[in-house]
């Protein structure tokens, strides 16, 4: 997979790969909780507690576009597209991850104000999937060491 520039030029190139219904700024909110996602897919296997997990992910992720005066119906399509986006990377993870993590952490040199933003978010899954497993522990510190977010 080639290296990207710029997370405008991954947006396209990721579009041209799995057509896909979001705009820019709702893919780079995918791309900032993209390490959500690894965390909940850490031991490669989704349970029945991570797909609630992957629901309310999908489900917060449309809910930061409320103030753009969707109607009820918008955001339920715009959560639907949340899911379809995040299924298909955790069927995809392997293709995906590395691309998305370079990108998201030089997107991060560019946008260093959202690094708070993403640990409290990797923090909460954790907390959330009980972060006792040797795979999620594991993963939690590779997404805190790759994308340089502070220990909290």
């Amino acid at each position: 997979m080639p290296t990207f520039k710029s997370l405008k030029e991954f947006y396209l190139y990721y579009k041209e790969k799995n057509p896909t219904k979001l705009n820019y700024e709702q893919f780079e909110a995918l791309t900032a909780f993209f390490p959500t996602l690894l965390l909940i897919y850490s031991d490669g296997i989704i349970d029945k507690q991570e797909a609630i997990y992957i629901d309310k992910l999908s489900i917060s992720l449309s809910h930061l576009f409320r103030e753009e005066n969707l109607s009820e119906g918008a955001l339920k399509a715009l959560q639907a597209e949340f899911k379809t986006q995040l299924e298909y990377l955790l069927a995809h993870m392997e293709e995906w991850q590395e691309a998305f993590l370079d990108t998201l952490k030089m997107h991060l040199t560019q946008k260093p104000e959202n690094k708070d933003l993403i640990a409290n978010a990797v923090e909460i899954f954790a907390i959330a999937a009980h972060k006792n497993k040797a795979e999620e522990v594991n993963m939690l510190q590779h997404i805190r060491e790759r994308l340089e977010l502070k220990d909290e």
